[in-house]
């Protein structure tokens, strides 16, 4: 038996506008290592999260992010986090965007952990043609 949670089957106060919320809080936290909204007092937090009048990302949040694309992504997240659902962008919108910064020049390459950043000594052969081997090791 598949478990959902109530609110979920109730369809009230989620759905995709809290999806797009928590997929924008996800992001900075990937980026970051550190959660957007936590504070230990719920007040706080609360206040924070749902008022107008308070900033969604202080300084100290801002800074975190990598000064190299760093209004980039913050205009990417201030797209996604709008307070009012009803104002957050549909799903394909932000695709457009993410595909849109990774096309820019303004993201660096990756280079996946453990990857040496100097080529190779010797050639990788293994999926070239035959007339390419040259100088390769088999």
């Amino acid at each position: 038996m598949l478990l959902i949670a109530y609110d979920r089957r109730r369809m009230k106060g989620v759905g995709t506008p809290s999806d797009v919320w928590a997929l924008g809080c996800l992001l900075f936290e990937l980026l970051t290592g550190e959660m957007l909204h936590f504070d230990l007092d719920w007040a706080r937090f609360y206040t924070r999260v749902t008022q107008d009048s308070m900033p969604l990302f202080d300084d100290d949040k801002i800074k975190m992010l990598h000064v190299s694309y760093r209004s980039e992504i913050l205009e990417l997240l201030k797209f996604i986090l709008k307070r009012d659902p009803h104002w957050r962008p549909s799903v394909p919108a932000i695709i457009d965007r993410v595909d849109d910064l990774l096309h820019s020049d303004v993201l660096p390459d990756y280079i996946p952990p453990n990857r040496p950043l100097e080529p190779p000594e010797e050639p990788i052969c293994r999926d070239a043609p035959r007339s390419v081997l040259t100088g390769c090791t088999i």
